[in-house]
């Protein structure tokens, strides 16, 4: 006979597959345990599967819990207690739990071992969706998904989305009243897989069903549109006198800053488009930084933010100083065919 543990895990294993709703899955298991099927999962209701799925992600790892807890600051003062799934932490659990998972990982680790001076590469994607009936979508509804993967899955396993990790979800609504919005709540989540004692940059210990192995990355790619781009580094865009986030002088056609070492959208001289790299960035940041402790006024601190096009805040994640070893505003940004990047697996 099955013990309690064991049932509550083959009840979280049906949770979410192929995207079958809790509501459906418990529909299916009432119907079965009418035929006398599943008896032995002793539970069908939707509220016996949440608490089975709940239950499963409380398991203890070498990293503690599945789940982590975020306090982000809102815009109007207070915090916001977010949930994310600790990184290092799902690794471990599921070497633990997952013969073929582990088997994988022991696998390409063999092939390809994880060390300092050949770290594996972490690739973020970041989107917003909307749950529910498509033909009819509830605007509340829509939330931000983190995925992550480690680019070394390889092409046809990262072109499946099943096999990209959930980092985390929030609503769009609760995202946009965070001080510093999308790129606060970015900057708490990506510090987990850099935090002191589970830091990827160190490396990651996986207890695995029959060797233990130990797994060192860096974050290597941040996967998204050009929305979530730059709300993640807080550029301005097209909404704003400077368009492109990876150019440094490139201006709206319609700026009065055209001329010199401005140039217009809508020239054709490629040639005369000066980029961004990590540390021009940074510097504009850290520009913005000094001109706010200093005396000058509102006015031309406004114009220094239309000007570089990056409006400031202390939540971003670019003025996070400790993160700046390991997060790459420019050289790790790729958007554009976010679509076809994370569909063919291609990174």
């Amino acid at each position: 006979m099955e013990t309690p543990p064991l049932k509550r895990r083959r009840l979280a294993e049906l949770a979410g597959l192929k995207h079958v709703s809790d509501r459906a899955l418990a529909s299916i298991l009432g119907k079965l345990d009418d035929l006398g099927g599943v008896a032995a999962h002793a539970g069908r209701a939707r509220g016996t599967i949440a608490k089975a799925v709940k239950a499963d992600a409380m398991t203890p790892t070498t990293y503690g819990h599945l789940l982590a807890n975020v306090d982000l600051p809102l815009a109007s003062g207070g915090v916001y207690h977010w949930s994310v799934v600790h990184p290092a932490a799902l690794l471990s659990w599921l070497c633990q739990v997952s013969a073929s998972f582990n088997d994988h990982m022991t696998s390409l680790h063999a092939q390809k071992p994880a060390t300092v001076a050949s770290p594996w590469s972490i690739v973020v994607y970041v989107d917003e969706a909307t749950a529910g009936n498509m033909l009819r979508q509830d605007p509340t509804r829509k939330s931000y998904l983190w995925f992550w993967q480690f680019a070394e899955f390889g092409p046809e396993l990262l072109s499946r989305e099943g096999n990209w990790f959930l980092g985390g979800m929030l609503r769009s609504n609760i995202a946009h009243n965070l001080a510093g919005g999308i790129s606060c709540m970015f900057k708490h989540w990506v510090k987990h897989f850099f935090s002191p004692g589970a830091s990827f940059h160190d490396g990651i210990t996986c207890d695995g069903l029959s060797k233990v192995f130990v797994i060192k990355a860096a974050l290597h790619t941040v996967l998204a549109d050009a929305d979530a781009m730059k709300a993640i580094w807080r550029f301005k865009g097209s909404s704003g006198c400077k368009p492109c986030q990876f150019c440094m002088n490139v201006v709206s056609s319609r700026s009065r800053h055209i001329g010199g070492r401005f140039v217009s959208v809508e020239s054709p001289e490629v040639r005369s488009f000066c980029l961004h790299t990590d540390q021009t960035v940074w510097g504009a940041a850290d520009h913005l930084a000094q001109l706010k402790t200093g005396t000058h006024t509102k006015k031309h601190f406004a114009e220094q933010e239309q000007m570089l096009g990056l409006p400031y805040h202390p939540e971003g994640v670019l003025w996070d100083h400790d993160l700046r070893t390991h997060v790459r505003p420019i050289s790790a940004s790729v958007t554009g065919m976010v679509p076809c990047v994370r569909g063919w697996g291609h990174c």
